[in-house]
């Protein structure tokens, strides 16, 4: 048994990643449960005032975008599968989001990973 002291200031640090971890995958569920609801409102909200998504910047740019896409799509699943980061700092991580989704698109079914 380790008879160290515990150090507070480590505990700390550990008890708020561990709490970012889970907020971090429950955004990327709700994301996929807004895409697959088709919840403009709620997916926009996941995303910061000045968020960028490939070549969109804003929510407003992401939005036009997303109704495209819901345009075009028919039913759709989406599910995260694994989520891997590190953190830089007590407000900074980067990672990797690894996905499965099942669509229809322009009466097409289909699967991306």
């Amino acid at each position: 048994m380790n008879e160290r002291s515990p150090d507070l200031g480590e505990l700390a640090r550990l008890v708020h990643e561990h709490q970012d971890r889970i907020e971090i995958a429950d955004l990327c569920a709700h994301y996929c449960y807004a895409i697959d609801d088709r919840d403009l409102d709620k997916l926009c909200d996941l995303f910061t005032v000045d968020a960028t998504n490939s070549r969109r910047r804003g929510r407003e740019e992401i939005r036009a975008f997303f109704t495209n896409r819901f345009n075009l799509w028919g039913m759709s699943f989406h599910s995260p599968l694994s989520l891997v980061f590190s953190f830089q700092g007590p407000d900074n991580a980067t990672g990797i989001l690894t996905g499965y989704a099942e669509m229809q698109i322009a009466g097409e079914y289909w699967i991306a990973a």
